[in-house]
């Protein structure tokens, strides 16, 4: 499974330097809304090797503003920066599934192959519709903002019944927008999926760190979010900071860090090593699931890889 990090459109550096002890995410996700303010991060996100990049429209986040659009600017800016993005997704219409197949043949018209969009809240014939006309891999979204993850899990169940064959392997592959939960991630066969909670871990003081089992690390279960920044308000809370947690928990934070060559010094102090720590964690929850495609159980017996 690929997973994007998204939300770095001014904190591209996290992805990597020559210097860095911390591993990069080889796979990252640029939102075209925010890239029109910030397009000269472009030149350089471009010149990072082996970086893929993935273009959302924005139009969740459009719809959350009450901003819209233009799809003919955002034809534009594929095509000007086409070479570099190894995939972009439709100007899809939050609410309206007509709307959205409809701009997926503008844009097929105008040359290119955007990834189309099903939502949580579509009606199934449209997603028998993108099946019908061959499309191999759909992006699934309407899963951010004030979902359940029960809705999700619902829903989600739902549709994979659907792109499933006898023996529980997907018949297409899938990008799931906006995955924050972990359970989910490693439930269904993705073939990729993208987050911001790194950003907003790190953004509020906090690092990701993995639990274990005798085995070591395990990354595919949701992390323990440490709150470790100087600056947090938290601080002056008991067992609420690092500073305040039992002695057990402070060695075991420690000696993660040191594992992955980073001090709690720096990420106490430094919101970029932050970053960089809660990035590690998707990078080797990727890591750690099963090469697509694999197979899952359908019906009630339905469970995970683990």
């Amino acid at each position: 499974m690929k997973s994007y990090i998204a939300g770095f459109e001014e904190h591209w550096r996290c992805l990597r330097t020559s210097s860095d002890s911390v591993p990069y995410n080889n796979y990252a996700m640029l939102c075209f809304l925010l890239m029109v303010k910030y397009e000269h991060y472009f030149k350089e996100v471009k010149m990072m090797k082996g970086v893929k990049l993935f273009l959302d429209s924005g139009a969740f986040s459009a719809w959350t503003k009450g901003i819209e659009i233009d799809i003919d600017e955002y034809i534009a800016f594929i095509k000007k920066w086409k070479k570099y993005i190894e995939v972009y997704s439709n100007l899809d219409v939050i609410g309206d599934a007509e709307g959205t197949y409809k701009n997926q043949k503008y844009m097929e018209k105008r040359g290119l192959k955007p990834l189309p969009v099903f939502h949580l809240q579509d009606d199934f014939s449209w997603l028998e519709k993108y099946l019908k006309e061959g499309y191999k891999y759909l992006g699934i979204g309407g899963m951010a903002g004030k979902q359940t993850v029960s809705n999700r899990k619902y829903f989600l169940e739902r549709l994979w019944d659907r792109i499933i064959d006898k023996n529980g392997l997907p018949i297409i592959k899938t990008h799931g927008f906006g995955m924050t939960s972990i359970d989910l991630i490693v439930r269904f066969p993705w073939y990729s999926v993208d987050s911001t909670s790194w950003l907003n871990a790190s953004r509020m003081g906090n690092i990701l760190v993995p639990k274990c089992n005798q085995n070591g690390y395990v990354y595919t279960l949701k992390p323990l979010s440490v709150t470790v920044s100087d600056k947090s308000p938290l601080v002056k809370e008991f067992g609420k900071h690092f500073n305040s947690i039992t002695e057990q928990e402070k060695k075991y934070v420690k000696v993660y860090l040191k594992s992955i060559g980073v001090t709690y010094k720096e990420v106490s102090e430094d919101y970029k090593i932050r970053d960089r720590v809660c990035v590690l964690f998707f990078q080797r929850l990727q890591e750690s699931l099963p090469k697509w495609p694999w197979a899952m159980k359908k019906g009630n017996n339905r469970r995970s890889f683990l």
